[in-house]
Formats: C-alpha cells, structure tokens, sequence
C-alpha cells in the first residue's frame, strides 16, 4: 500500500526542529495508523544528507542508534507515537529548514517524509 504525499506530510511534527545537547531534533507523530519502522535510509536536512550511523531514534525515554533498527528490531509507530530523530553531532542557524526523512517499514515499503520547519533565534 502506498501511502499519498498529504498523509505523509501530516508525519512531521510542525515546530519541532530545534537545536539540542546531542544535535538537531525533530519529532515525528503518527496520526494516521500503526507502522514499524524496520530501517532507516537517511535525513536530508537542508540538502546535505546524514545516513543512519549519524542518526538516532528517541521514543517513550529511550534513545537509540537508527543503525540499530531493522526488521528484528524495529521501531514500533502506532497510531498516536511520538518519535524523535536526532541528527548527532551538528546544528542548525536560526530560520527556516527543510527537512527529508527516508526510512522503511514493513507495511508500507519505503517512505519519505519531507517538510519545512523553522528555528527560531
């Protein structure tokens, strides 16, 4: 099943980009229906792209490396989740950013979820 681009929009968690200790986050909400996620591809944040061992997943306080996710151990994203994507190890200008999530899930193949989102200074 694939999903269209306006459901995959709604993923992005407006007003969530900031700068924090570990890097730039951003939180990811699934209101639509549950998923897992089985592997991350890669961010895209503002055209330079971060691949999964410069990522990390944060959900319900526990964080952990996106080169850890995979069909065996997977990031359950049911319906009402809140999941936080950390790009380690940089940071972001006050201003607007766009922001490209690539990952996989096992019901629904490969998605990318882009969106624009602004830091304030």
């Amino acid at each position: 099943m694939k999903l269209p681009a306006f459901m995959l929009k709604q993923f992005y968690r407006m007003g969530s980009l900031e700068n924090g200790m570990e890097g730039v986050k951003f939180a990811l909400y699934n209101s639509v229906m549950p998923a897992r996620i089985v592997e991350v591809h890669e961010v895209e944040l503002d055209g330079r792209t971060y691949v999964a061992h410069e990522l990390a997943f944060a959900q319900a306080g526990i964080t952990r490396a996106a080169t850890s996710v995979c069909e065996a151990a997977p990031i359950a994203f049911g319906k009402g989740a809140l999941v936080t994507v950390i790009v380690e190890d940089t940071h972001v200008e006050p201003g607007a950013h766009r922001i490209v999530v690539k990952v996989r899930t096992e019901e629904f193949g490969t998605l990318s979820v882009a969106a624009e989102d602004v830091v304030v200074g």
